[in-house]
């Protein structure tokens, strides 16, 4: 009987500390520290995901925050926008920021198929380029605090800050949205995978 008893109390205390842990994790998804933005950047990194990084990052290009786009390479056929015959995500986000007046000169691949942040973050630092001092880095809201934990651990030497579209938007109430709160739990067993594994695309299929 009192291993019974030891074993519910290890098995309680085990669930309270996970429990404890998730919401500290979940706080911080749901709210990325805000940069002290710069007025110019090296470059702006664009993560393969949502297409709306492009319009975003179209837009940073425009008011002059950068010369230079670095698009993350991404292989995988995806259907944003309707199409009957879906494309590369990077070709997609190449005609996003074409349709901004991005000059093709300026949009610079890196990688090839990259399938994870973790792959991206290898990527950017594989490029050797003594210009990349500070960049600017395109993703999503729910995608910030894991990005910025891989990043600041593969590119420890360059200053990396992070903006999302929803920066600028009030109405953001995560747990009153489905998708939402599914890409909240999902980024919650990324980052504990990332804290396990670091590169875990070969523990969990997902894309960035």
């Amino acid at each position: 009987m009192n291993y019974l008893i030891k074993l519910l109390a290890i098995i309680g205390l085990t669930s309270i500390t996970l429990f404890i842990i998730s919401i500290f994790l979940i706080t911080k998804i749901t709210n990325p520290p805000v940069d002290n933005y710069y007025s110019e950047y090296d470059a702006i990194v664009i993560l393969s995901g949502n297409p709306e990084r492009a319009k975003l990052a179209g837009k940073l290009y425009q008011e002059n925050k950068s010369k230079i786009i670095l698009l993350s390479k991404e292989n995988i056929l995806n259907d944003y926008f309707g199409i009957r015959e879906p494309i590369e995500t990077y070709r997609q986000y190449i005609k996003i920021l074409k349709q901004n007046n991005i000059p093709q000169k300026d949009i610079i691949l890196f990688g090839n198929n990259n399938r994870s942040t973790f792959e991206e973050a290898k990527a950017l630092s594989d490029l050797e380029s003594p210009q990349l001092k500070n960049i600017l880095i395109i993703t999503n809201k729910y995608h910030v605090f894991r990005a910025k934990k891989i990043f600041d651990q593969i590119m420890p030497q360059q200053t990396i800050h992070f903006l999302y579209p929803e920066f600028y938007k009030n109405n953001d109430n995560w747990l009153k949205n489905k998708i939402s709160i599914i890409i909240v739990f999902t980024e919650l067993a990324k980052i504990i995978l990332f804290f396990l594994f670091d590169d875990f695309n070969g523990y969990l299929a997902f894309s960035s």
